[in-house]
């Protein structure tokens, strides 16, 4: 997270969405935006009229240089190397 926005990533695309909107998707949905699939973050932004931010080249950068370090599996917390596309322990989709 940088500043007031949430970077989603997925395969096909960046969603850049401010912090209110993550939260009004998140208490329609029930559920972390993290869990969401592309295909239920779009659903969900369509039937709120929530509209994606856009990138700037700084945020663009940012997004470079985050999938270029290791991370964490958004599901279980165990840390992950960067082009590992599925989870070892747990078997989700990063």
């Amino acid at each position: 997270m940088i500043g007031a926005f949430i970077f989603l990533l997925y395969d096909s695309i960046a969603y850049k969405l401010s912090n209110n909107d993550v939260k009004q998707i998140e208490r329609e949905r029930g559920q972390s935006v993290n869990d969401l699939t592309e295909a239920e973050l779009v659903t969900a932004m369509k039937r709120l009229d929530i509209e994606k931010l856009e990138l700037t080249e700084e945020d663009k950068e940012a997004i470079v240089k985050s999938k270029n370090e290791t991370g964490y599996c958004t599901h279980c917390g165990i840390q992950m190397s960067s082009g590992t596309a599925y989870c070892a322990t747990c078997g989700k989709r990063r």
